[in-house]
């Protein structure tokens, strides 16, 4: 039961994370439309947008690895492999038994 709560946990982390980059990159649309229209915030939103343009928004867990769609597979393929291996011992120790 509780794996079940922490997978549609992370499912719904990385499709969270995924929107939010999404728009994000709505903002510097918007901005970029808005730049030419006042003289008085033109300087910041020219940093932002030479900013937004250079860096690629991405989220971490605190460094460690990116949060987006590849995570979910990479955690699925991870145990998947973990219990082959489980298996693969299990049926080696049944053996040795008989």
């Amino acid at each position: 039961m509780w794996i079940c709560s922490y997978s549609l946990y992370i499912v719904s982390l990385c499709i969270r994370c995924g929107r939010l980059k999404t728009e994000a990159k709505k903002t510097a649309e918007i901005l970029s439309r808005a730049y030419g229209k006042g003289k008085d915030y033109q300087n910041i939103i020219d940093k932002f947008l030479t900013k937004s343009i250079r860096q690629e928004t991405k989220f971490t867990a605190y460094g460690f690895f990116v949060i987006d769609n590849s995570t979910l597979f990479k955690i699925i393929s991870a145990v998947t492999t973990y219990l082959v291996i489980l298996i693969q011992f299990k049926q080696l120790e049944e053996s040795k038994n008989d």
